[in-house]
């Protein structure tokens, strides 16, 4: 077992594979014992513009206020739905401003995390081609494991991505499949 002052890091978007990594983190951080910190990078997206602003139209109230409460809701929805699941209710939230791919791994390095959670976008090959993936650059920047969730294939949730980029397909639990 890993040692306890690290924390797991996961990266929320607000959608739905993001949802599906934070409860995947957290229930690998309560199975280990470990810390969770759930993190959020405000930035407005190349792909979906005024993102922030959507619900909440009023120019005079900051995006970081917006973005701090869509975060605190998001949890709080998560908490909601998995009421056993205490780690979530001890959890450290961060939000920090920036590009994702550069902050997660600032953020995992500032706060000595021991893995990377991130919920994958699941892009077509045309906007990953244009925007990139923020998976594969947090995976090429750091050390560390990175696990990459999706709710695309049922069949598939889980991708670990190690530290040469090569996937091993796990199943819904993370165990490796033979």
């Amino acid at each position: 077992m890993k040692d306890a002052k690290h924390p797991v890091l996961v990266a929320v978007d607000f959608s739905d594979d993001s949802r599906a990594a934070l409860h995947w983190a957290a229930q690998y951080a309560a199975q280990f014992k470990l810390p969770l910190t759930i993190l959020h990078v405000l930035h407005d997206p190349l792909d979906d513009p005024g993102f922030y602003r959507k619900d909440h139209p009023d120019p005079s109230v900051p995006m970081e206020d917006i973005a701090r409460r869509m975060l605190k809701d998001f949890v709080t929805d998560l908490t909601t739905q998995h009421e056993g699941l205490e780690v979530l209710n001890v959890a450290s939230l961060r939000l920090v401003k920036g590009v994702p791919e550069n902050r997660i791994v600032e953020i995992a390095q500032e706060i000595n995390a021991q893995h990377i959670v991130v919920g994958r976008q699941g892009r077509s090959r045309l906007k990953h081609i244009l925007v990139g993936s923020k998976t594969r650059a947090v995976t090429q920047a750091t050390h560390l494991p990175v696990t990459s969730i999706t709710t695309r294939n049922e069949d598939q949730r889980i991708q670990d991505l190690g530290d040469d980029g090569e996937r091993g397909e796990r199943g819904e639990r993370g165990e490796q499949e033979e």
